[in-house]
């Protein structure tokens, strides 16, 4: 029998609904964002009937355990479990700024009496042998010929006090790349001496629109030797993260973050957002204010841009030696983790399971008996025959393959001044086309930029005060009385009968 179970994510919270003995949890959230939830349609008996076939469960356990706010989360179990069983302890994060903002955003977390931060560690095997044996003087030639290197490699401008930024990753929403792709053009512009690196695989619709932004850029011809685009995946050679001097890093959302690291390694600087698990090596940060005001958050990346062209040599060596002396002991990661593990022990045990009787009989054999649960068998209720649902049982979201379509469709016929605008009308007119209601499709028209329904809506709300106005009648001395009583109530008529 284990001691304790330790959930990575949402992927194996569930499995509390399913165990026979209860036992200690731990959960170590990774990215609080991916908490397996299905939120296209509020989430009814119907849909529950469905998930309880989907998951051998019963449909009652499925709303009750399992739906948050009329979605779906498969988060909220284990969450759920740990509340009642250890006292809402045994939960954490892998940073600490991370483990503060997961619990102020999410709503499945909140109430719990602490998400706990344990920093994350780096093995010292990562660390390349270049960055740790040589510095000074042989460090400085030794990234002067890797920078050589690169822009020979990568057809850019061989200039020795180029400042060379890189991102290198996913393209996704979640690592901002659509805001350096929107900044990219006024900072190649501006700054003479500034080199643009993006490396990485496109994964949803912001990174096409990434892609094909910056590829438009990268052929007009006015970056030819400024700018290099790969929206794939690329074996990089290690002198690139030696020839860096900014990683990129605008991220919405960071758990942890480990490119930063592997950079800093090598002498590199951040330039990047103050979320998350960043901030914790050398670099040029901002705070996001409004996340989602495009507005702000490139002027925000802008000033740290800014930041990083004006900061003088001395500084940023002064930053570089500071980053490759940077340490994440998995000692230390180790001590924090098995400090989360006794504490959820001590709380698990420091109090009787509330929903289990010492008289509980055992379950039969071949019956599996959860907490507080009636019994259900192993295999399916239906048998071989799946129940019916209907031709749909959920709406489904566009995949990210089919938005990253739309959206480079969209983009071949006009421009856009930002990712979440375009992705916003690729959305909308993805779920116009398959509405079937004529009258549906008249009020999702757009007119002047805004959907006739809209217009509807507002012109009913500014016409609601002249509505009694229209029950309104000349009256002789001798009616005014009788009309006293009549005239609210005909009013209240007209207003019913416009709402």
């Amino acid at each position: 029998q284990p001691d304790a179970f330790h959930c990575p994510d949402f992927h194996a919270a569930m499995a509390v609904m399913y165990i026979e003995r209860p036992l200690p949890v731990i959960v170590v959230l990774h990215n609080a964002e991916y908490q397996g939830a299905i939120s296209t349609q509020h989430m009814g008996r119907r849909e529950a009937r469905h998930l309880g076939e989907v998951f051998n469960l019963p449909a009652a356990r499925i709303a009750r355990e399992t739906f948050l706010e009329g979605k779906f989360c498969m988060l909220k179990p284990v969450v759920d479990y740990v509340r009642r069983r250890q006292r809402g302890y045994g939960i954490c994060a892998v940073s600490r700024n991370y483990a503060l903002e997961a619990s102020q955003k999410h709503s499945v977390l909140w109430g719990l009496p602490e998400v706990r931060g344990i920093e994350n560690c780096m093995p010292e095997s990562e660390r390349m042998a270049l960055a740790t044996t040589e510095g000074g003087d042989v460090y400085i030639k030794s990234k002067m010929v890797a920078k050589r290197f690169i822009q020979e490699k990568y057809g850019l401008r061989e200039d020795p006090e180029a400042r060379i930024f890189v991102f290198l990753g996913r393209w996704v929403k979640q690592k901002g790349v659509d805001y350096i792709a929107d900044v990219a053009e006024w900072m190649l512009s501006t700054y003479e001496h500034a080199q643009l690196l993006m490396v990485g695989p496109v994964g949803d619709a912001y990174g096409s629109y990434a892609r094909a932004k910056l590829e438009r850029l990268k052929s007009s011809g006015r970056f030819q030797k400024s700018l290099f685009v790969h929206a794939g995946f690329l074996e990089v050679p290690k002198e690139l993260k030696l020839a860096c001097d900014f990683c990129l890093m605008p991220s919405r959302d960071e758990p942890f973050g480990y490119v930063d690291i592997e950079f800093a390694w090598f002498g590199a600087a951040v330039v990047g957002s103050l979320r998350g698990g960043l901030g914790k090596l050398p670099g040029f940060y901002f705070q996001i204010l409004n996340a989602d005001s495009n507005k702000h958050m490139h002027q925000a990346l802008q000033k740290a841009i800014l930041a990083a062209m004006k900061c003088d040599p001395s500084t940023l060596a002064e930053m570089s030696a500071s980053a490759r002396a940077s340490t994440f002991p998995v000692a230390n990661w180790q001590s924090e983790l098995l400090s989360i593990y006794e504490l959820a022990l001590s709380k698990f045990y420091s109090q009787a399971p509330p929903d289990l009787p010492a008289d509980r009989p055992e379950p039969p054999q071949g019956i599996l008996l959860t907490a507080g649960e009636d019994t259900f068998p192993r295999t399916s209720r239906f048998g071989d025959e799946r129940p019916s649902f209907g031709p749909e049982f959920l709406r489904q979201e566009a995949s990210e393959a089919e938005m990253q379509v739309l959206v480079d469709d969209k983009l071949a016929m006009t421009s856009a001044g930002c990712a979440a605008d375009l992705i916003e009308e690729v959305e909308w007119e993805r779920e116009l086309a398959k509405e079937e209601d004529c009258v549906a499709r008249v009020l999702g028209r757009r007119l002047c930029g805004a959907p006739v329904l809209d217009w509807v809506t507002c012109l009913a709300y500014m016409s609601g005060p002249l509505i009694p106005a229209l029950t309104m009648a000349r009256l002789g001395a001798d009616e005014e009385r009788a009309f006293s009583i009549i005239q609210p109530i005909a009013q209240a008529a007209a207003l019913l009968v416009w709402t």
